[in-house]
């Protein structure tokens, strides 16, 4: 496994794109500064550090379709390259080989959050927030993190997409899309049923921030687990049946 992961990682740096996709991490705060710059100096959006920071849509919209297209580039690179068909002959065992690209977009997902964080730290700096103090920058960094690793097993459903649609970037990044904006949408009514808005609701559980969500956690908490159990396991099966 660990071999199986440096190998990916090594295949990931040569990707142009992965620098991009993490510099896009700047694209939320950057606008949210932009934004709350421009506000009038009697508005009440965006007072405080904490409102500041919960108003990134980061969660919602960017780091899912990111995802998707990263998934996709991880997925695909040995069908791309011709080199699938004598992975499989050596053979590596079909779960180690999912487990270990799904660890890297694990790692991915996790490093682009804590971007996203820094990022918006400095654009909070710029606004020179009163209220932005330690406590507050660790949980923002805390609430990152979270949402980094509990968006990836949200994704899932779009990993097995990723998996049957073999070297179709257009078909996952499409249904990555709908699957991101319905639950962005409708993430107060598809709590513990859409996998993204139980991530929401997991994160946000009794924040300080303001998020008014009423989620019911332990329903959360079943939704993302029956997912993960449920996708990796249709995922691993497809690669299985698959011929290369």
């Amino acid at each position: 496994m660990l071999n199986q992961i440096q190998t990916e990682l090594v295949k990931l740096k040569r990707k142009q794109f992965i620098l991009f996709a993490l510099l896009s991490s700047a694209a939320m705060p950057f606008i949210n500064t932009v934004y709350t710059l421009n506000l009038p100096r009697n508005t009440t959006i965006n007072r405080t550090f904490t409102d500041f920071y919960k108003f990134d849509f980061t969660e919602w919209m960017l780091l899912p379709c990111v995802l998707s297209v990263i998934g996709s580039m991880i997925f695909f690179t040995e069908r791309e390259n011709d080199t699938l068909k004598q992975l499989m002959i050596i053979p590596v065992n079909k779960a180690v080989f999912l487990f270990s690209k799904l660890i890297i977009l694990f790692l991915f997902s996790i490093l682009f959050m804590l971007l996203t964080a820094i990022f918006t730290v400095m654009g909070a700096s710029v606004i020179n927030y009163s209220d932005m103090t330690a406590a507050l920058i660790y949980r923002l960094f805390k609430l990152c993190i979270e949402t980094g690793i509990f968006t990836v097993c949200a994704m899932l459903p779009i990993v097995l997409i990723i998996v049957i649609a073999k070297k179709e970037y257009i078909i996952p990044i499409c249904a990555a899309l709908i699957y991101s904006i319905s639950g962005a949408i409708f993430a107060s009514h598809l709590m513990g049923i859409h996998p993204l808005a139980s991530v929401a609701g997991i994160v946000w559980n009794k924040n300080i921030e303001g998020v008014k969500i009423s989620p019911n956690l332990k329903g959360c908490i079943i939704n993302l687990v029956l997912v993960s159990f449920i996708f990796i396991g249709a995922s691993i099966y497809t690669l299985k049946k698959q011929e290369y």
